[in-house]
């Protein structure tokens, strides 16, 4: 069984992996950087309905980028076409890109600062639109049942 290469799985999920294949075995096969293969429906210029196809992580909140899985969990393992690899690599490096740029992700302490910060700029402001009570009100009689 040839290691480190990319290759395409079908889960039992029904869901459609992309991935580059570091270990396998008869029990388990261990992938980096999994990406989910999505078909997004769009209309074409002549008005027939198409899908379109993008690679998506396979979670986006995971710190870890190996996954193990099971061989009771798949369908088929297939290699990756060579046409693909290049799709597949520029796929994560988009995903490693946008979530390396930016500020790191707030913590609880910091929303707290902000909150309060926006207090102190907008708080009368605020309070002037929190005290508004002459909005006119719709009465809907909710005994009668629509089917």
């Amino acid at each position: 069984m040839q290691n480190d290469r990319y290759i395409v799985l079908k889960l039992v999920s029904s869901e459609e992996i992309v991935a580059h294949c570091i270990h396998e075995d008869d029990y388990e096969i261990r992938v980096l950087f999994p990406m989910l293969v999505r078909k997004v429906p769009r209309v074409l210029v002549t008005g027939q309905v198409g899908e379109s196809i993008t690679l998506a992580p396979y979670t986006y909140f995971s710190a870890e980028d190996e996954y193990t899985f099971q061989r009771n969990q798949i369908i088929f393992l297939k290699n990756l076409d060579a046409r693909f690899e290049d799709e597949y690599n520029k796929a994560i490096d988009d995903f490693v890109d946008q979530n390396a740029e930016g500020q790191a992700p707030y913590n609880p302490q910091e929303m707290q600062q902000l909150a309060e910060k926006l207090q102190t700029m907008f708080g009368d402001k605020l309070r002037e639109e929190e005290e508004i009570d002459d909005l006119p009100t719709i009465l809907v009689d909710i005994s009668k049942t629509i089917h």
